[in-house]
């Protein structure tokens, strides 16, 4: 039965994931659950329209969006949006636009539209912290014959193009990571990959050209594997959880997840200076090429050096938990 703070609610369509298990899903998911001061609609009878994936916008009829306020999330970094058809037009019908990063939020403010910055949020009880000695971890190790005496290295990102499955996605920087395991195997042959998610295509090949030694957590599968190998968020916690280090290697991003995510489980983590890296992470965690990204692995290879700065990392990750977003986005509907 509807109560009096029911019909106050603001009714919101939210919409915008991809129906595929991965980041956007994710992020709808999430957003859902920190809006839970607001009454979910349709897009006839919704007060607020609050998409977090822009493009949706450009397939609402115009009539649609009569009387109704308009959110949108920027899930990449802006300058690849500014760069985009049908940004422009967007842009036109949204009232404000949520950004990630203080990075985003300044380059949005920059070409003066409205923005708002509030934290990507992760969920703890699902990423968190684990024993090496737990045996989910020893499950894993079997399971796909990992050589866990080995340093462990991570990536969990899409490295090719969806459109061909052969092209390197650049703007992720899988060539930048190519070269830094290349340069380190070189000289540490302990060095061991561990690759997961869909689309790998492109540095799998590589690291076999390379003579990289290397584990993929997943199908073999000659064509788009974007269903079959997006794994659980449980089977991801556990792998941040079981390498030694995750290699950020982006060139532009509105995150990535990953440095939330490598953060919260308390993983080891080096990271170019995109998207919110250098609002989540550690200065130590930061590095401008591969040379430098070179010395930090070695250095860590050999004394633990990157140890120190786990503690930076998870106490930043507070910012970012679901119940302490939720004041950030009930402060921007108020404004409506």
């Amino acid at each position: 039965m509807d109560t009096e703070l029911d019909r106050k609610r603001l009714k919101v369509c939210l919409i915008g994931g991809d129906h595929t298990g991965w980041a956007l899903d994710s992020e709808l998911a999430l957003t859902r659950r920190m809006l839970n001061f607001v009454n979910f609609s349709n897009l006839l009878f919704c007060d607020v329209i609050h998409t977090i994936f822009w493009p949706v916008i450009l397939r609402i009829p115009k009539f649609l969006f009569s009387g109704k306020k308009v959110i949108s999330h920027l899930t990449h970094d802006p300058s690849i949006a500014f760069q985009l058809p049908g940004f422009e037009q967007v842009s036109a019908r949204v009232n404000t636009w949520v950004v990630r990063s203080q990075h985003a939020l300044r380059l949005m403010q920059e070409r003066g539209l409205n923005a708002c910055l509030i934290p990507y949020g992760i969920d703890t009880t699902i990423f968190y912290p684990i024993p090496k000695s737990d045996y989910q971890l020893q499950e894993l190790v079997k399971t796909w014959n990992i050589p866990s005496s080995h340093y462990l290295v991570g990536s969990f990102q899409r490295d090719t193009e969806g459109n061909d499955l052969i092209s390197p996605k650049l703007v992720k920087g899988p060539d930048r990571f190519l070269e830094i395991v290349s340069l380190i195997n070189q000289q540490a042959p302990s060095i061991h990959v561990v690759l997961a998610g869909p689309r790998r295509f492109w540095l799998r090949q590589q690291l076999l050209e390379a003579r990289i030694p290397f584990t993929y957590i997943g199908q073999d599968i000659a064509g788009d594997d974007i269903h079959q190998n997006t794994l659980s968020h449980q089977t991801m916690n556990l792998l941040y959880n079981l390498i030694d280090l995750y290699i950020v290697s982006s060139r532009m991003e509105g995150g990535p997840q990953a440095i939330l995510e490598a953060a919260a489980t308390q993983c080891k983590i080096i990271s170019t200076r995109v998207g919110h890296a250098e609002d989540v992470l550690d200065p130590g965690c930061l590095y401008d090429d591969a040379s430098q990204a070179v010395t930090m692995v070695q250095n860590d290879m050999i004394s633990g050096e990157l140890s120190h700065t786990l503690e930076a990392n998870w106490q930043a990750v507070d910012r970012h938990r679901l119940e302490n977003l939720t004041p950030e986005w009930q402060a921007l509907y108020h404004t409506f």
